[in-house]
């Protein structure tokens, strides 16, 4: 089972061609949106966000193969939200592997707390190996 390192959420990822060490452009922990006074029947939160996340070998010397994905639950959130596509993550050639998930709009599930369960799976079984908490606080517009 591929070990989670850490997951970071921010506005954009940039990774260097020649390192291919990624610059994380303004880590993101919560944020206000204000807007018109239809806010309560949007969808989305016009935002662009990405999910940046570092997998790593279990046994160092063991090549893997694994799949994750991201499920985001907010204040209401549906009984059963729709998880971020299942994303593979390639321990064969490296100890370590990135995945970015690229937002183009955050669900709008009500002012609040909401968490990212960061899912790997496990014998057919999703596991939360990492929840983020992110809080969102929503204001109509003056």
């Amino acid at each position: 089972m591929a070990d989670h390192v850490w997951t970071v959420i921010c506005r954009r990822a940039i990774v260097d061609e020649a390192t291919k060490v990624p610059s994380l452009i303004d880590i993101v922990e919560g944020f206000e949106y204000v807007g018109a006074e239809n806010i309560e029947s949007m969808t989305a939160f016009p935002l662009e966000l990405s999910i940046v996340t570092q997998w790593a070998r279990s046994d160092p010397d063991t090549a893997e193969m694994a799949s994750h994905r991201i499920r985001i639950l907010g204040p209401q959130t549906p009984k059963e939200p729709q998880p971020m596509p299942e994303v593979g993550v390639d321990l064969r050639t490296s100890r370590f592997h990135r995945t970015t998930f690229a937002m183009q709009g955050f669900p709008n599930y009500g002012n609040g707390d909401y968490s990212l369960l960061i899912e790997l799976l496990v014998d057919e079984k999703w596991l939360v190996v990492k929840t983020l908490n992110l809080t969102v606080k929503r204001k109509a517009a003056p």
